[in-house]
């Protein structure tokens, strides 16, 4: 009799190739045959085998059923079982499913004056290379091969078995040299893609029915091509490139350089922008990276191995060309845009000049972001945010920390009980928990109690099964009956408390009963600790979280067994609005936007303030940048996203001011619909700061730009460096506007370009003096020398713009002011000169204020 185990499929992204690839792997050491069932679509597969895994359309949370027979049967489900509960999840390494940055259509306007001649696609990976084109050589099977008679039954299965054999080899071979992990759990798929057992069945069932190898193999890419196409998952889809893959190196390792015909030949320059209508990831491996500098490939995937491997190399690429009215020849020069998404051919000098630039611009902005990553958040009107991060693993941790997180908002410890046939012992939990404290260096970790029932089921638990789990016996609730556990991680909580900076969270809390309970429990094993003499935090905090309405409506009476409050606005969300945020009917309503969700997020707050009481939120909001003015204004100053988006909340904080946000709020809570409310948001306007008009990080001396929209660029580009311009493309659009109605070429050897944006985050006087003068536009009879760049927001209502054109009109026809200017060796200097000359008093009283 067969052996069973049941499981929910824990894999958010279903069974890829790559836990499919180690699942196979561990069925492969057992003589029993290992199938499981898909209970959804009811298929079976062979576990042994990785193409029938993938092409089983596993999906996260399929129910599961592994079925093993044969003599070492026990085995198997003992050691497969243990794989499943404790180390199948963690194999889901999410692969990117698009570019982080959305590409951006708009070509910059100094750029789109240079007239490039381009092709628009769209982004793999990001980056901007200069190259030259060249078409990399195409091959298929030679039919030849593939039609010709097949020899004895014996002498292809020989043949065949050689050429597994001479194809493990190379493979093998090729991940021992493999430089990155990405190449090596690549190659290591397609180690067991030769492998499988099933694809080799397949190929040899075909030969014994007559066929020759090179024929079998073909039918068994067709086959299997055919059934990852309709798996219904578009990263499995994209596996068809593996398949492929290691059939032609099979054919190669047979049939050697017979097996194709080659439709081009290849040769790459020493800085190769490379074109392929397909790229399969092994010839990506083959390709001599010191020479590709960046890739154009028609058919690919964002999820591809292809894509995977190009990111991890560093290579630009883009996808998908759509003008197939201009002709690309090989040795042809183009820059490949990977940020906008275009092939630019034959660039002028002017367009490599632009790009020079724009990769100055990048580089410096990448050392900005490093920096600005770990210093303090805070809003534009002066108000500290602290931004710490979701983690539910230390390598999690020590990725927030790097990403420059304030520390850990919410550490999730129930990952720890799932998915295994008991609970875990103290000593698991608090070397886990040891060894996460460590990883945030010092800055504060809040671990939450176990947060189990609801949509994380824990069988050895033996909680009752419901009708519904969202509102029944979950979190804090099934403490009492669960004492023992909750006891040994509150062990183990404290024990690591002694290695740094912990808080302790409890989740789901609905009445005040509920935290007195646990902080009875929490003092009675702190009694224990202390008189086995194990060190722990004697004053560690207790939080509760603000999940339930009953628990938001009475922070008053929490505040007394509480020190601290962390809102868990999913569950919130979904409560207030009574809709499961699983319900895909109802999922409009699951939205942050709705009025009483904002007003009630509003009262938690406020009455967290009159308690006294430091309060968080730790759900998905946190992290959606475009939510920020709406946390921002109830009054937030904590929040905790997922680490990925720290960088991005804490860039985001810096552009809000915490006065309109809060304006914009009482707004939004007398609104009548959740439109209403993110249209109000989407309007809100970022305040322009108050700095001063000039100052020496505006002041660019000894420029070498040889055009007018050269200087444009470069000073606009310093303006986003310096943080007084949100987007430098509606900037530098505002300022052709202008150029376009009049010349700012005013007369001896200075223009004076101006502009009024909504993206102007401090009114500022730029100014430039280049090495050699310019010629400004066609009706300039003067070369120019200096340039005064006006940005003012477009809220300027007092016109300040006006007084300060009027003010330098004046002085630039005064030689004193002129000489001055030539005699300046600073931009200290240029500012005290400028200063000494305009009277701006009266306007930055009113500018960027």
């Amino acid at each position: 009799m067969s052996l069973e185990y049941q499981f929910f499929c824990p894999l958010k992204h279903g069974v890829h190739a790559r836990p499919a690839t180690e699942l196979s792997r561990r069925a492969s050491a057992f003589r029993s045959d290992v199938r499981i069932v898909n209970g959804r679509t009811g298929q079976s597969s062979n576990a042994k085998s990785l193409l029938s895994l993938v092409g089983a359309d596993f999906r996260h949370d399929d129910p599961c059923v592994l079925d093993i027979s044969g003599d070492d049967q026990s085995d198997a489900l003992r050691e497969l079982r243990t794989f499943i509960e404790q180390e199948f999840a963690g194999l889901d390494i999410a692969v990117e499913d698009a570019v982080t940055k959305a590409v951006d259509h708009r070509l910059p306007p100094s750029l789109r004056m240079c007239n490039p001649t381009y092709l628009r696609g769209r982004p793999v990976v990001s980056g901007i290379v200069e190259g030259a084109i060249v078409h990399l050589a195409t091959h298929r099977v030679n039919p030849e091969l593939i039609e010709a008679a097949a020899e004895s039954v014996d002498v292809e299965m020989d043949r065949l078995a050689a050429g597994f054999t001479a194809l493990a080899s190379e493979l093998t071979a090729r991940k021992a040299r493999s430089v990155s992990l990405e190449a090596g759990a690549i190659l290591g798929a397609h180690i067991a893609i030769a492998n499988d057992p099933e694809f080799r069945d397949q190929i040899e069932s075909s030969v014994r029915d007559g066929q020759s190898v090179a024929a079998a193999i073909q039918s068994a890419k067709a086959y299997y091509e055919s059934v990852l196409s309709n798996a219904g998952s578009r990263l499995i889809e994209e596996r068809q490139l593996d398949l492929r893959d290691v059939c032609d190196l099979l054919l190669r390792s047979i049939y050697g350089k017979a097996a194709f015909v080659s439709q081009n030949g290849q040769h790459l320059p020493e800085s190769a922008i490379a074109i392929a209508d397909e790229l399969t990831p092994q010839q990506f491996l083959e390709l001599d990276k010191s020479r590709i500098r960046g890739l154009v490939v028609n058919k690919i995937g964002m999820t591809s191995h292809t894509a995977v491997l190009a990111r991890a190399a560093g290579v630009p690429m883009i996808c998908d060309l759509q003008n197939s009215s201009i002709a690309l020849t090989d040795g042809q020069i183009a820059v490949l845009d990977g940020d906008h998404a275009i092939l630019l051919v034959d660039p002028t000098e002017s367009i490599q000049r632009y790009y020079q630039r724009e990769q100055t611009k990048r580089t410096r902005l990448r050392e900005q972001q490093r920096a600005r990553a770990q210093l303090q958040a805070g809003t534009a009107d002066g108000e500290t945010v602290r931004v710490y991060a979701n983690a539910m693993s230390p390598l999690e941790v020590k990725k927030a920390i790097d990403a420059g997180a304030d520390g850990i908002g919410l550490y999730r410890t129930e990952w720890m009980f799932l998915d295994r046939p008991a609970p875990p012992t103290e000593g698991e939990q608090f070397e886990t928990l040891a060894e996460a404290v460590r990883a945030a260096q010092g800055k504060p970790v809040v671990i939450r109690l176990l947060d189990v029932g609801g949509d994380k089921p824990v069988p050895y638990l033996n909680l009752p099964v419901e009708e519904n789990p969202f509102l029944g016996y979950r979190g804090a609730r099934i403490y009492p009956e669960i004492e023992r556990v909750v006891r040994g991680q509150v062990r183990a909580i404290l024990r690591a408390s002694a290695l740094g900076p912990v808080r302790m969270l409890v989740p789901m809390i609905a009445t005040v009963a509920e935290m007195q309970w646990v902080r009875l429990l929490v003092a009675d094993v702190m009694k224990e600790l202390k008189q086995a003499g194990v060190e722990f935090d004697h004053e560690l905090e207790i939080g509760a979280m603000v999940e339930t309405p009953a628990a938001g409506l009475m922070i008053a009476q929490l505040a007394r067994v509480a020190d601290f409050f962390s809102i868990g606005s999913n569950d919130l969300i979904q409560y207030l609005q009574a809709a499961d945020r699983g319900n895909e009917r109802v999922r409009g309503l699951q939205t942050p936007y709705h009025p009483a969700v904002v007003a009630f997020l509003k009262n938690v707050v406020d009455q967290a303030a009159a308690a006294e009481r430091d309060i968080s939120i730790c759900g998905e909001i946190a992290g959606q940048s475009e939510c920020l003015p709406l946390l921002l204004g109830v009054g937030l100053r904590s929040l905790s996203s997922e680490p990925t988006a720290v960088s991005v909340v804490k860039a985001r904080v810096g552009d809000c001011d915490a006065s309109d946000c809060a304006a914009m709020v009482q707004t939004a809570t007398t609104a009548v619909d959740a439109g209403s409310v993110r249209t109000l948001c989407a309007k809100l306007q970022v305040k322009p700061r108050s700095r001063p008009l000039i100052e020496p990080d505006v002041v660019l001396f000894d420029s070498t730009a040889g055009a007018r929209e050269e200087a444009i660029k470069d000073l606009v580009d310093n303006l986003l460096l310096q943080g007084r311009i949100h987007d430098p493309i509606d900037v530098e659009e505002a300022i052709w506007t202008r150029e376009k109605q009049s010349s700012t070429s005013v007369g001896y050897g200075i223009a004076i370009p101006h502009c009024r944006s909504r993206q102007v985050l401090a009114n500022s006087i730029s100014f430039m003096r280049l090495t050699k003068p310019i010629a400004w536009d066609e009706t300039s009879e003067d070369a120019v020398r200096f340039v005064f760049l006006l940005t003012i927001h477009d809220s300027d209502a007092d016109q300040s713009h006006m007084t300060i054109l009027s003010q330098l009109a004046r002085r630039i026809m005064q030689d004193e002011f002129r000489e001055g200017l030539e005699r300046c060796e600073t931009p200290t200097a240029v500012v005290d000169h400028i200063r000494d000359h305009i009277n701006l008093n009266d306007v930055e009283t009113t500018a960027g204020g």
